[in-house]
C-alpha cells in the first residue's frame, strides 16, 4: 500500500469520489482554491504541452520549458506527480488507455529527476473528468488510484478535482468546469 490521502496510508482506496470527499472533505477546499485561481491562456514561449495519451516530465532549471500543462479534457483527467523536494514534475493525460503504465513511468522519471535532493515526497494532483452522464470519469479515477496504490513508494494525494467537483449544470445538463490546466514548473 502506497497511496497516502490527507496524511493517512490508505490500506484501500476509495471506491469512488463522492467516497473521498465524504471522508476527506480537503479535497473540497483544495479544489475550491483551483477555481478560484483566474484563468490564464499561455502562449508557446516556454510552454511544454502534453496531448491525451501523453506525458512529459521536467525540473524548474529547465531553461526551455516554465509551464507544462494540457487541454481539451472532458471526461479525462489530468494527472501530476510532483517531487515536493527537487519541484521535478510530470504530468500525463489519461483516457483509460495504458494508466498503469503511465502511472509507473510518472514516477520513475520524477524520482530519476529528483535525485541528489533528499528532502521531499512525491505528491499526486489530479484535475479534471466530471459528472459524466456514461459514469466514464468515476471509472477512469478508480483505475488512476488503484494504479498509483499499486506502486512501490508512497505517493500523497495533495489535489482531487474530478468529478462532482469539477461539474456545473447548464440547461440540465452537465459540464466540466475546468478543461485544461498549466503547471507552473518553476514554483509548483
Amino acid at each position: 500500500m502506497v497511496l497516502v490521502v490527507n496524511g493517512v496510508l490508505q490500506e484501500d482506496i476509495p471506491v469512488d469520489s463522492r467516497s473521498l470527499y465524504a471522508a476527506h472533505p480537503v479535497y473540497r477546499e483544495t479544489a475550491a482554491q483551483l477555481h478560484s485561481m483566474p484563468a490564464k491562456l499561455v502562449g508557446p514561449m516556454g510552454l511544454l504541452y502534453v496531448r491525451q495519451r501523453e506525458m512529459a516530465a521536467t525540473l524548474p532549471h529547465d531553461k526551455n520549458v516554465s509551464i507544462i500543462g494540457s487541454d481539451d479534457m472532458t471526461t479525462c483527467i489530468i494527472v501530476v506527480v510532483r517531487h515536493s523536494g527537487s519541484g521535478a514534475a510530470a504530468l500525463a493525460h489519461l483516457d483509460g488507455a495504458g494508466t498503469e503504465d503511465a502511472a509507473a513511468a510518472m514516477i520513475q522519471r520524477v524520482t530519476e529527476l529528483a535525485i541528489g535532493f533528499p528532502e521531499g515526497r512525491l505528491e499526486l494532483q489530479l484535475v479534471g473528468g466530471y459528472s459524466d452522464p456514461r459514469n466514464y470519469s468515476e471509472e477512469l479515477f478508480s483505475n488512476i488510484l488503484s494504479a498509483f496504490h499499486k506502486q512501490p513508494v508512497e505517493i500523497d494525494l495533495t489535489l482531487c478535482c474530478v468529478g462532482e467537483l469539477n461539474t456545473t449544470v447548464r440547461g440540465g445538463t452537465h459540464w466540466p468546469v475546468i478543461y485544461g490546466i498549466g503547471l507552473n514548473i518553476k514554483n509548483g
